[in-house]
């Protein structure tokens, strides 16, 4: 790797050559376009807004969700997916966040 062998390389005043560093890139494509869409099924969808500093008001939103909204409202979650939409400052400090749970009224 040095140009010489390692017994080489201990002795004083030795010469050794170094490589540029390496780099790869992968490349992964299709061989052809596959069309497709998404669908999500009917249902309500409570949708959670948070700004702030970034973790803290992601892990601020998730909290209150589970712990102040969840259990003051009629509402459950409901099979289907969660979404979360994150947008950081262009600093990366701060966060706007919008969290889509799907939730069914539970029976009062």
């Amino acid at each position: 790797m040095h140009g010489i062998g390692p017994s080489e390389a201990r002795r004083t005043g030795a010469v050794l050559c170094s490589q540029p560093r390496m780099s790869f890139r992968l490349t992964i494509e299709g061989k052809s376009t596959t069309r497709y869409s998404l669908t999500l099924p009917a249902g309500t969808w409570v949708v959670f807004e948070n700004t702030g500093p970034y973790p803290q008001a992601l892990q601020n939103l998730s909290r209150g969700v589970a712990t102040e909204w969840f259990p003051s409202n009629p509402y459950a979650s409901r099979p289907g997916p969660e979404i979360l939409r994150t947008r950081p400052s262009q600093d990366g400090r701060e966060l706007d966040t919008q969290l889509w749970i799907p939730v069914e009224r539970t029976p009062v």
